[in-house]
């Protein structure tokens, strides 16, 4: 049986479409493979992320300096593959005991200057019916419908954040819909969303046929 979990917060993603409780159900380590990108971005070849969790694989490219620095989670109807960043994460963040594990979104990152953190993964699996994409400009994201809306300093994931993107994306599933969040400090936060911003475009979604990693 797996620890009960709780948290002060709901996920940054899942708060926009109340997504209810936040007990988490299990610890989703990803499956990832980072390799060199067939293209170079800018300045410095792009490295290509593939991950597999909750029924689907998702790749994309992005800036050599962010890394994967924890494993995800899989919460309650949403699971979040990753957390990449350009700096260190705090993997104390959550705080276990015998019975439960509880997780303080405040204390996942302190951003130093120039700091961007990216979350992603699937959402909206409860019961009911779907909640759609939400609000925001819609978008296509490689033929996927999509919207994206700018959220400026309200970013619930650590402190010290000035700016940040939510986008929400038609999954190939039959249920929910991915979502990728980035929160930005300065002084070049407008750098960092345009990376961002080219990181989001480069995103394919697939049904993986293994149904590997853990399901929301």
């Amino acid at each position: 049986m797996p620890l009960a979990r709780t948290s002060q917060q709901r996920s940054w993603a899942s708060r926009w479409f109340g997504t209810g409780a936040m007990a988490v159900l299990a610890c989703a380590f990803t499956l990832g493979v980072a390799q060199p990108a067939a293209a170079a971005k800018g300045t410095g070849r792009w490295v290509k992320e593939i991950h597999q969790s909750a029924g689907l694989t998702v790749s994309f490219e992005h800036p050599p300096s962010w890394r994967n620095e924890l494993p995800g989670q899989n919460f309650h109807y949403s699971t979040t593959f990753a957390y990449v960043a350009n700096f260190r994460l705090n993997s104390d963040w959550c705080s276990v005991t015998p019975n439960s594990e509880t997780c303080l979104w405040a204390k996942l990152a302190t951003f130093p200057e120039n700091g961007v953190l990216m979350t992603y993964g699937t959402d909206d699996y409860g019961p009911g019916a779907p909640r759609g994409l939400g609000p925001g400009r819609a978008i296509r994201i490689n033929g996927r419908s999509a919207r994206v809306q700018s959220l400026g300093s309200d970013c619930s994931l650590g402190t010290g954040s000035n700016d940040s993107l939510n986008y929400t994306i038609s999954s190939p599933e039959t249920q929910g819909h991915f979502f990728v969040d980035f929160c930005f400090s300065g002084p070049d936060d407008s750098k960092l969303r345009s990376q961002a911003q080219a990181v989001v475009h480069t995103l394919t979604l697939a049904l993986d046929p293994s149904n590997s990693g853990v399901q929301p």
